[in-house]
């Protein structure tokens, strides 16, 4: 009796260090798997941009380096909003942060919009002195289109992932049907 107790004890502890361990191999697999989905998105939009611009060899290299530096840079500022102000908003409720709190979020949401579109503008500038003004106009209207494919792709996928889900057999209507 102690003998069986003591098995399925350590049966028990064995089967949840290795659901644990499962866990943790899954979600490191998700962040790699979303580091490269964002890689490749990136790489597709500037090659993109690049074929769609007819950039020559030189305008090519100097937009690709200035588009990484102002992508990089966006990133990072985009970060910075969601950690000090949508996060913080996000977690705490916004009735119970103090007034001083609530003036500091929005300061910083401003000081963020506005480095942000410092850089656009510090991006813009950079382009028209390596491309032809035509080439910069285009580029705008190119990168929007680019984007709106991107927003069109993501509703396609989700609303696939919606139907296929709603044509699997749910399990557990299965197992009740199958008790009967």
């Amino acid at each position: 009796m102690k003998k069986s107790i003591l098995m399925s004890l350590i049966t028990i502890f064995m089967l949840s260090i290795s659901g644990y361990a499962q866990t943790e191999i899954k979600v490191k697999g998700e962040k790699e798997v979303k580091k490269n989905r964002k890689e490749k998105i990136f790489n597709k939009k500037l090659d993109y941009l690049k074929r769609n611009l007819k950039l020559t060899g030189e305008e090519s290299e100097n937009f690709e380096k200035a588009f990484k530096q102002y992508v990089e840079k966006k990133l990072s500022l985009r970060k910075a909003y969601n950690v000090e102000v949508y996060q913080k908003v996000k977690k705490e409720h916004l009735k119970e942060l103090s007034e001083k709190d609530k003036q500091n979020i929005i300061s910083r949401k401003l000081d963020l919009d506005k480095q942000t579109y410092e850089l656009d503008v510090a991006f813009t500038k950079k382009l028209t002195g390596f491309l032809p003004p035509e080439k910069v106009i285009r580029y705008f209207i190119l990168e929007r289109r680019f984007n709106r494919k991107m927003m069109n792709h993501v509703k396609k996928r989700k609303e696939i992932m919606r139907k296929r889900q709603n044509m699997m057999p749910r399990r557990n209507h299965k197992r009740v049907n199958s008790n009967r």
